[in-house]
């Protein structure tokens, strides 16, 4: 559920769209053949330090430790022929073009967590 406090935003829909569905669909395949598989996208708003964070966690397998410091990397992958190691990069790209960053928290058989936070930048007023 959305934060009730949380502000109207400037961002570029399509970007940030794309990079929290691409998380989104890592989560989904994680949990694919699991029993009661979940995936929760948790937007916030921290007033005091103006930015929004969206955290996308599930109870998937988790990450294991010695890869993930790579998964960012551009052309890695974990899905094998399925995957073009793409997403996680660009996704970081798009984030970070936005003025924001995305960390993980894994820890193996527990899921992953991941949280993106970006600065609040308020739209323009209208005009009258």
């Amino acid at each position: 559920h959305p934060d009730p406090d949380m502000p109207d935003a400037l961002f570029d829909p399509k970007g940030i769209h794309d990079a929290v569905l691409n998380l989104v669909g890592n989560a989904v395949d994680a949990g694919r053949g699991r029993p009661e598989a979940k995936v929760s996208v948790t937007p916030r708003f921290k007033a005091a330090a103006q930015r929004i964070s969206i955290v996308i966690e599930d109870n998937g397998p988790g990450i294991p430790v010695a890869i993930q410091k790579r998964i960012f990397e551009p052309f890695f992958s974990t899905k094998g022929s399925k995957g073009t190691g793409l997403g996680l990069a660009v996704t970081q790209k798009v984030i970070r073009e936005h003025g924001g960053e995305i960390s993980l928290h894994s820890n193996e058989g527990e899921g992953a967590r991941f949280t993106i936070w970006l600065p609040h930048r308020a739209p323009p007023e209208d005009q009258p």
